[in-house]
């Protein structure tokens, strides 16, 4: 991809001012998915969890790609604000912005999903497939991440550099499971789904009726408060609405349709702390990685399981719905905070199907 085209997407893509703002009665959040099909081609090591090891890999290749001036720290460096790569990994709030002002990064455009298998050593033919979710904006960059998983195949997966081993892709596809075989305008060929949610909810949070319903952490989410992580036995489902809320909203106003929700957080939050968990069977999952750029091993450990909830959370849904495709918790992008839900009633929110 030559340098003026990455231009053209920068200022496509971070522009602020170029950006549509949808300003009706919904947030509405764009996504699509591309699945990719590895094949080993040396033999592979990698950890029992593999989100943090498929981030690092790609957040390096598409750095050696995209980078403009090769500065070792993103926000000081003078083409952050139209850089592919900061948009994507360090996601800084644009100037102006009334969200975040004081925080360094916002919620990224994408999540990977890695493989959820706990196989650590791969052979040459060996087969491994992930997924990458692309919200919003990001759409628009699917031909730079492919870009950059190519190169990161190339240069090898593993922790330790002299256990990487090479892998190819062999097949791509969308998320009508169709193989994307041609990369011109593929952003715009891209199956795009829309998660709308009401800007200003009409459900009535205060008639939640008696009825099972159960949540499943498929890998690790990681809830903090006040940056300390809650564990097994002090999950709730006001905690876990309180988490879905925020990273929604955050979401779409960084990358979805820019308005802010006419959302009563805390109406939402008192009646979610009427449902009661009946069964809780989650457990910690405990693992950890190394930061390249803090230079140290992080613990990034979290909940899986399932919990089973005593109330109908009907009114719930389209955030729980919502979360199902966006995750939940910290530290997302690393494929944290998957989950599904298991109720019948789901089944009217189809539109995520």
């Amino acid at each position: 991809m030559d340098q003026e085209h990455l231009v053209a997407i920068d200022q496509k893509v971070i522009d602020r001012d170029q950006r549509e703002s949808i300003r009706d009665s919904h947030l509405l959040i764009e996504t699509a998915t591309l699945n990719f099909l590895l094949e080993a081609i040396d033999p592979l090591v990698l950890p029992p969890y593999k989100g943090s090891t498929f981030r690092g890999a790609l957040g390096s290749s598409l750095r050696r790609i995209t980078c403009k001036t090769d500065a070792p720290i993103c926000r000081d460096c003078d083409h952050a604000t139209a850089c592919v790569y900061s948009y994507i990994f360090n996601t800084p709030p644009p100037p102006g912005s009334d969200r975040m002002k004081k925080a360094e990064t916002a919620p990224h455009p994408f999540v990977i999903e890695p493989p959820l298998e706990e196989k650590q050593f791969y052979n040459p033919g060996d087969r491994l497939a992930f997924g990458l979710l692309l919200i919003g904006r990001g759409i628009e960059l699917a031909e730079i991440f492919i870009e950059a998983i190519e190169s990161m195949g190339e240069r090898g997966l593993g922790n330790k550099k002299e256990s990487r081993g090479r892998v190819r892709i062999t097949s791509i596809k969308n998320s009508e499971k169709r193989d994307v075989i041609s990369r011109d305008a593929l952003a715009a060929d891209l199956p795009r789904k829309q998660i709308p949610i009401d800007r200003f909810p009409t459900a009535d949070f205060n008639r939640i009726s008696k009825s099972d319903f159960a949540i499943s952490f498929i890998t690790p989410a990681r809830f903090c408060i006040d940056q300390q992580p809650i564990g097994p036995r002090d999950f709730t489902f006001s905690l876990l609405i309180r988490h879905l809320v925020r990273r929604i909203s955050l979401v779409d106003y960084f990358h979805g349709s820019g308005g802010r929700s006419g959302w009563n957080a805390h109406e939402i939050i008192e009646a979610a702390d009427r449902v009661r968990i009946r069964d809780n069977n989650l457990s910690w999952f405990d693992w950890e990685r190394f930061s390249t750029t803090q230079n140290k091993r992080m613990a990034l450990g979290g909940l899986v399981g399932n919990a089973v909830f005593d109330s109908n959370v009907e009114p719930f849904l389209p955030f729980l719905r919502a979360g199902e495709v966006l995750h939940v918790g910290k530290n997302t992008t690393f494929g944290l905070g998957k989950y599904f839900l298991n109720n019948s009633i789901g089944d009217r929110y189809g539109y995520l199907s």
